[in-house]
């Protein structure tokens, strides 16, 4: 028995594209420089919030003929994503609550510099180099290091996290099972959201410790 678990604050929430129908003008901005930093075509994102708009659409009942939202990032071909993208996409993102801000001290350095507007590589490594000897315990810390020229805002970024993918992998002999399940703490508080079972073969990123057992 193995395991390990992901900060998946650490990611862009994907869901921070569209919330109730509108295209949110930060979120996009972010993915844009996303894409930008992976070397993605702009056309698939903007198919990607297409789809979004319409499967939120249809979801209240707005639009018949809309595709369904995915309930997973492997499912975002749905959305009008190659395969390719989606694979290209899929460590850096997530599928969270709307509004959910992205944690600073796991975030890796692509999502760093999509996240924060202005960003520069060695504003992005001056944060990695800090947060190895200890963790920013508030977001003030992350701003008297970057200076006031690159804003950070309390509404997309934070410096603590609620939401974790926590993955467990069954070996018995040569069968093998393993599970994947997103959850929220909330104090001593602990909800599984959500649970699969698949082939998840993701190496480990920034923001993942692994528990072998």
């Amino acid at each position: 028995l193995s395991g390990q678990i992901t900060d998946a604050q650490g990611r862009l929430n994907l869901a921070n594209l569209v919330v109730n129908g509108k295209v949110q003008d930060v979120g996009q901005r972010q993915f844009t420089r996303l894409f930008e930093r992976l070397g993605l075509p702009q056309q698939e994102l903007s198919a990607l919030i297409d789809g979004m708009t319409r499967a939120q659409a249809k979801a209240s009942g707005d639009s018949g003929n809309a595709p369904l939202m995915p309930p997973s990032i492997t499912q975002l071909g749905w959305l009008g994503l190659s395969q390719s993208t989606v694979l290209a996409i899929t460590p850096h993102v997530s599928l969270l609550p709307p509004n959910t801000p992205v944690n600073i001290n796991t975030a890796g350095i692509d999502v760093l510099l999509a996240a924060i507007a202005g960003l520069d590589m060695a504003s992005a490594q001056k944060i990695l180099q800090t947060r190895e000897s200890r963790h920013f315990r508030t977001l003030s810390e992350v701003r008297e290091l970057l200076g006031s020229n690159i804003d950070i805002p309390e509404s997309t970024l934070a410096v603590a996290s609620s939401y974790f993918e926590v993955r467990g992998r069954l070996r018995l002999g040569d069968a093998m099972v393993d599970e994947r399940s997103l959850v929220r703490k909330q104090g001593i508080e602990v909800t599984t959201l959500w649970r699969e079972r698949g082939a998840f073969d993701r190496e480990f990123g920034p923001g993942t410790a692994q528990v072998p057992r």
